[in-house]
Parts: C-alpha cells; sequence; structure tokens
C-alpha cells in the first residue's frame, strides 16, 4: 500500500466509523422516544403499587438509551472531526514519497515569512506604523500583510502598553529561525 492509499484508507475508516456512531445514535434515540411516547404526558409512578417496578426499569431504559444517544452523536462528531484532521493534515512523513519537495517548500515559506517579518519591524521601528506608499520598505511587505497592519489595533494597543516593542516579537523570530534549521536538517536526512 502507497504512502497515499494509506492515509486515504484511514480517512475513509474514520468517517465509516463516524456513519456507524451517527447512525446508531439516531436509532437509539428513535427507540428512546417511542419508550417515553409510550407513557402518557404527565403520568407518575405509582408507588406502592404492583407495576412500581416494572415502571422503574421502563423509564431506566428509555433514560439509558437518550445517554446512549447522546454519547454516540458525541463519538460521531470527534470521529468526523478526526478524519477532517487527517484529511486536512500537513505534516510531512518520512515514508511520502513527496516528502522532499513538501519540506522543501515549507522551508521556503518559512523563508519568506522570516524576510517579512524583519521587513515589517524594521519598518516599524524606523517609521512608527507606516502607512501605505510613504515608505519604500512598505513595498517589500506583502499585500496581506500590509492589510493586517494598517488594521493591527491589537498589536497598537500593545506596542502603546509597552508590553511589545515591534509587531513581530523576538521570540517570533526565533521560532521561526530554528523551525527553518530543524526542516534543512530533517530534508538533508530525508
Amino acid at each position: 500500500m502507497t504512502f497515499d492509499e494509506r492515509r486515504q484508507a484511514r480517512i475513509e475508516r474514520l468517517r465509516t466509523a463516524g456513519r456507524r456512531a451517527a447512525s446508531e445514535s439516531e436509532s437509539a434515540y428513535s427507540r428512546s422516544k417511542a419508550m417515553t411516547d409510550a407513557i402518557p404526558f404527565g403520568q407518575p409512578i405509582l408507588a406502592g403499587h404492583h407495576s412500581e417496578g416494572r415502571d422503574r426499569n421502563y423509564r431506566d431504559r428509555a433514560w439509558n438509551l437518550m445517554g446512549k444517544s447522546i454519547d454516540l452523536g458525541g463519538k460521531a462528531k470527534e470521529l468526523e472531526r478526526g478524519a477532517e484532521a487527517a484529511e486536512n493534515n500537513d505534516a510531512v512523513f518520512s515514508d511520502d514519497p513527496r516528502a522532499a519537495e513538501k519540506l522543501k517548500a515549507k522551508v521556503e515559506a518559512a523563508e519568506r515569512s522570516r524576510v517579512t517579518m524583519k521587513a515589517v519591524n524594521s519598518c516599524w521601528e524606523k517609521h512608527g506604523k507606516p502607512a501605505p506608499g510613504d515608505i519604500e520598505e512598505w513595498k517589500m511587505i506583502s499585500f496581506e500583510t500590509q492589510v493586517i497592519l494598517v488594521n493591527l489595533d491589537d498589536c497598537r494597543k500593545l506596542l502603546a502598553r509597552g508590553i511589545i516593542d515591534r509587531p513581530f516579537p523576538g521570540y517570533a523570530l526565533t521560532n521561526n529561525s530554528a523551525n527553518i534549521r530543524r526542516m534543512k536538517g530533517r530534508l538533508a536526512q530525508i
């Protein structure tokens, strides 16, 4: 089985198990509802009556079926989230035949991110909050980042309170550089 086949099989297994759990949940709900509909509305348990034990057991079974329905519904949602996570997982596995190219793409994206972070911090330190078109360095920053910076109310508040001194704190650059080194080392292994 190839890497992609194993991945698809795992996603399909999770989706199938989720559908099965959802179906069982619906079935348990239907049985519980049918059982409770058989009890007249407002009918109390007749204490001391010969039917008291059977009635309590009947209501307990209906209650337990409803609980089972809720538990299976939660399990179905969890399995569906697991299938979506497996489908959207962009982790690079060593046994993936395209691992090297995926890692190269991740390294390039991280390096572009590092350049952008440095440019934004440099621009911010020189000129404060930059206005589009005013500064030459601003043209080095991607349009998406410019939009974020122009509308960066939270960043401005943190800067004004002295919590941070630039939009991208030092630890963000350090973490990004460490991730680049880690991915390059892994790329060399693969």
